[in-house]
């Protein structure tokens, strides 16, 4: 079995600092510098993934913090409708999920930009971001499943939690443990550590997706959606017992479900953009080699006429028929003198 590794709480002054603390604000920073190296590949602008970012970190923090005690914790609402505002008491993955994609959307739409190639961004971002948030979560072993002996369960203490007195004892641990952090380790699943494998499992599929060119706009985020839905829905069921409000089913199981019919969504409608914009793009291209064609065919034409005229020999142009020249005989002026005189000697007589 994995050994049970809690480090911290460190005190320095007046402030207490947790392990889970320091990593998430890590993920926080590692996840912005992903999105905003990906983004600049893409060619996007800088200025909109920052403001886009605070969106998605702003919204996706409140989400998180609603969904965890509006779903999981609803009593504490009741007891104290404030609870609401505390938002760093508790947290849920799903909530900020949705909180994210639903603080991106509101923004994209305010600044009418092309929403997919920026959710690549913030997938590949969050995906990156997503490893140091899950171990986060390994190291406080906040997310504790049942009692097995299971090879990588976790050697939790017989009583989970680090305040004894203060945690509620779970249903398959003995009374007699509450306050009795010395007896024997009990192993449970760890689904923090989980998720931790599988989100470097995940990172390193879309690695390897994304160096091929031919993706469609918004396959980062859709391939989150699609993989991670169902592994999340295993994992609910290694869970201690839950707050199952439907068919037997968490609130995460019920997430899970929607985030996967978001997926299927999103695959079938990118899919078929991709296919019509490439569609788009053949039909364009055979008008214009079809064009070319046709202005290469005009051109060699009027090259073949000049060549084949410049090839034929000149026809020599027709010859003007030389003007007649009437020869004059010395005879000619003498016959034409008798025959006016003739013609004279006629009138006189009539």
């Amino acid at each position: 079995m994995i050994p049970y590794f809690a480090p911290g709480p460190w005190n320095i002054g007046p402030f207490t600092i947790h392990a889970f603390g320091i990593l998430v604000g890590l993920a926080i920073i590692f996840g912005v510098t992903m999105t905003q190296r990906d983004a600049d590949k893409r060619g996007l602008s800088q200025a909109i993934i920052s403001e886009a970012q605070i969106w998605a970190l702003v919204v996706g923090f409140v989400m998180a913090h609603w969904v965890s005690v509006i779903f999981y914790f609803p009593e504490r609402v009741r007891q104290d409708p404030l609870e609401l505002l505390y938002i760093w008491k508790g947290i849920s993955s799903f909530g900020g999920f949705l909180g994210g994609i639903g603080g991106l959307l509101f923004y994209f739409k305010l600044k009418k930009v092309d929403i997919w190639p920026h959710f690549d961004s913030f997938g590949w971002g969050f995906a990156w971001a997503w490893i140091l948030g899950r171990m986060g979560c390994s190291v406080a072993h906040d997310h504790p499943g049942k009692v097995t002996d299971f090879i990588f369960a976790v050697q939790y203490p017989a009583f989970p939690g680090a305040i004894p007195g203060v945690n509620q004892p779970t249903g398959d641990v003995a009374q007699a443990a509450l306050f009795n952090k010395t007896l024997p380790l009990v192993g449970r699943y760890d689904l923090g550590i989980y998720e931790l494998i599988f989100a470097i499992s995940l990172v390193t599929l879309l690695f390897i997706f994304n160096r091929k060119a031919n993706r469609f706009a918004g396959f980062n985020v859709t391939m989150l959606a699609l993989i991670y839905a169902p592994v999340r829905f295993f994992f609910d069921y290694l869970r201690i017992v839950d707050n199952r409000i439907f068919l037997g089913m968490t609130p995460g199981q019920l997430f899970a479900v929607a985030l996967f019919g978001l997926g299927i969504w999103m695959l079938v409608t990118r899919l078929k953009a991709a296919k019509a914009a490439e569609q788009a793009g053949d039909d364009k291209n055979k008008d214009h080699k079809d064009g070319d064609k046709g202005t290469d065919s005009t051109k060699s034409k009027g090259k073949k006429t000049k060549a084949s005229k410049a090839r034929s020999p000149k026809k020599p142009a027709p010859k003007k028929p030389a003007p007649k020249v009437e020869k004059k005989t010395p005879d000619d002026g003498a016959s034409k003198g008798a025959k006016k005189r003739a013609r004279k000697k006629s009138r006189k007589r009539r």
